[in-house]
């Protein structure tokens, strides 16, 4: 369910759009709130019908009227292709654009300017949600902050995380993702984003996009037609980000990583409670304990720290650095880790690419060091033509650290075995989850450190689920 409760009268909701009225009912001339879902109670609320290859909601509009929507935000082609008014109460708004996908990006951008509440916007292929709780975490002792709603980052949730903001709110965090070119520039002129964060470029939907350089493309689009007063935030490591087009129109940047910048990373060790970060802040060094496993979150911590530098009047001391993260959690499935029965569990089965398979592998290899690694780890999804590569990849990555048991799970997972030693127990299932569930725990031992980790249409989950029920 999507909805939100925010009030439009009839004659905003047309205005912002751009729509045609064809139809104005009587049951009232304000809405309640948007919604797109016909389950949800619609007493009052303006009905967003969507529609694409596999679901078209203008086929249940008699249901979202019946349902108590008050009015109808139709694409005009899809409502006369069921027929148009005719089985509609004229007692029901039915306002037409040419996309009702674009009209609900547009009422959300129109939401948006008259709450007048400024936007932080982050991208990139790894570490987005992290990154964005990151910021929250660090702004909300300063100012009211209203975040993306777990990982509403497409072109239907970034409208739902905009239309749920209110005017006591002052500054939004808005994560941004995408399947294919044109999208981030159409989050981008949605939320039109003060500042600006793409966290890293890697090969995540390198599948559908073909290659880094067009991956960098689309995460770039967020450093597009900047405002004047806008603010790039720029992650030094990663070429392809600094060479990205769009930072030369930007005033004003700030920069993190391991190498020279404004947040720069000197140092990082694991502990068991998380990471120890060596900070240098406006040239002076510090040190923050994150409550969060693997490198890469200390790059992560940095750009949020950087972010909320161009926010705020004056830059985090780092104990209001420390303190602030000191309460920082991941979200389900996002290198979460937890004893289960006689195991160290590494759970990050919430979605995976190369870049952020082997930063699990390596991480949890760090915490297995005086134990036995064993990893079960799915099928890497969205990678077209790259796909063989990157699974040996992570074969010669677990080779490499030494993994004692790994349980590959989807047909496209098979290369991970290529690259294995006979020192490795492995084991391929393409589609018999409940088969390599059942090997996978035969060859468990106390101690052992488990990494799950794949896409998330392999749900590395259930492994979890197997070893709850043994504790």
């Amino acid at each position: 369910m999507i909805s939100a409760q925010t009030m439009f009268r009839r004659e905003e909701v047309v205005n912002a759009v751009q729509g045609i009225v064809i139809q104005q009912g009587h049951r009232r001339d304000e809405y309640l709130g948007v919604s797109t879902d016909t389950r949800d109670d619609l007493e009052g609320m303006l009905f967003v019908a969507l529609w694409g290859r596999v679901y078209n909601a203008h086929n249940f509009l008699v249901q979202a009227v019946e349902a108590g929507a008050a009015g109808l935000l139709v694409s005009r082609e899809a409502f006369h292709a069921v027929g148009g008014v005719a089985s509609i109460s004229k007692e029901v708004d039915v306002i037409a654009v040419e996309d009702s996908l674009w009209g609900l990006g547009e009422l959300a951008s129109f939401h948006r300017d008259r709450v007048n509440v400024p936007v932080i916007g982050v991208t990139g292929s790894n570490g987005k949600t992290t990154t964005k709780e990151m910021i929250a975490s660090l702004l909300k002792p300063h100012c009211n902050v209203w975040t993306t709603p777990g990982n509403l980052n497409n072109l239907i949730g970034l409208p739902f995380t905009l239309l749920a903001l209110r005017p006591h709110h002052d500054w939004c965090v808005a994560e941004m993702g995408m399947n294919a070119r044109g999208e981030i520039a159409r989050l981008t002129e949605i939320a039109k984003p003060r500042v600006r964060l793409v966290t890293n470029i890697g090969p995540a939907h390198i599948g559908e996009l073909g290659s880094l350089e067009q991956v960098a493309l689309a995460k770039g689009e967020l450093f597009e037609n900047p405002q004047p007063l806008d603010v790039a935030v720029v992650n030094v490591d990663d070429q392809r980000v600094v060479g990205l087009k769009g930072l030369a129109a930007f005033q004003c940047k700030r920069t993190f990583g391991r190498g020279p910048a404004d947040v720069q990373v000197h140092h990082t060790e694991t502990t068991p409670k998380g990471l120890r970060i060596v900070f240098q802040l406006q040239g002076k060094e510090g040190e923050v304990a994150l409550p969060l496993y693997g490198d890469h979150n200390a790059i992560n911590a940095a750009g949020a720290i950087a972010a909320v530098s161009a926010v705020l009047p004056t830059p985090p001391s780092f104990s209001s650095l420390q303190d602030n993260f000191r309460g920082l959690t991941t979200t389900g499935g996002r290198l979460n880790v937890r004893n289960v029965g006689l195991y160290t569990v590494v759970d990050d089965s919430y979605n995976a690419n190369l870049v952020s398979g082997l930063s699990a592998i390596r991480t949890s290899a760090q915490m297995a060091e005086r134990s036995r690694l064993v990893v079960a780890f799915g099928e890497m999804l969205e990678l077209g033509e790259f796909s063989i590569d990157a699974h040996r990849e992570i074969g010669r990555e677990l080779a490499r650290v030494g993994a004692a048991v790994v349980a590959a799970f989807g047909s496209g997972a098979a290369p991970i075995g290529d690259a294995l030693s006979s020192m490795t127990s492995f084991r391929h299932e393409v589609d018999d989850f409940s088969a390599l569930s059942e090997w996978f725990m035969t060859e468990l031992q106390e101690g052992d450190v488990i990494l799950l980790k794949g896409s998330r249409g392999s749900r590395m989950e259930r492994i979890l689920e197997y070893l709850e029920g043994m504790a």
